[in-house]
């Protein structure tokens, strides 16, 4: 004699997946693919296997930030205010993403550039992309002795020329080739 339950059991589990491929999909997350993140860097952790990057928006959020090939640059910058285009990370939380591109933002009225310390002549300028800025103020000492360095420098902007009178500035690293 044949047990009923386990005839049950077969029946219930053959109907289970075309119950399970009914189910809704997760909601959509309510942020865009790709999006822009304004916030203050924050660096945790000791070492290069501990090191966590995030970025904390105006309303206190904490996004982690897989940063890639902008970690040596986002490790320097905690503290500062940056705008970062990130895309959302798969299987990361609502609140992990990757950074694609940043920019440091800086305080207002002033304008910001990521270029190569220069020097010419007496002068000291950053070029970023083709565009040689002159740099001037108290601070031009501080950077001549930074020549051949790939930092951002922000102040106030000043004329066509592109001159900035500096107020600010962090070196990353040696210039790239």
């Amino acid at each position: 004699m044949r047990c009923s339950c386990a005839r049950s059991s077969l029946a219930a589990l053959a109907v289970l997946p075309a119950v399970l491929s009914c189910a809704s999909a997760p909601p959509a997350p309510d942020r865009p693919e790709r999006f822009r993140l304004e916030g203050t860097v924050r660096v945790e952790g000791s070492g290069p296997f501990e090191r966590r990057i995030s970025v904390i928006d105006e309303s206190g959020a904490q996004w982690e930030l897989a940063a890639g090939a902008l970690e040596s640059d986002l490790r320097l910058l905690d503290g500062y205010t940056v705008g970062v285009l990130c895309s959302a990370r798969a299987g990361g939380g609502s609140h992990a993403v990757t950074a694609e591109s940043y920019l440091i933002i800086p305080p207002d009225g002033s304008i910001a550039v990521l270029g190569e310390i220069g020097l010419d002549g007496s002068s000291v300028t950053v070029t970023e992309d083709d565009r040689v800025h002159a740099l001037s103020g108290a601070l031009i000492d501080a950077l001549r002795a930074h020549e051949g360095m790939r930092a951002w420098v922000w102040g106030e902007g000043h004329g066509r020329g592109g001159a900035i009178a500096v107020t600010g500035y962090e070196v990353l690293g040696p210039a790239c080739p």
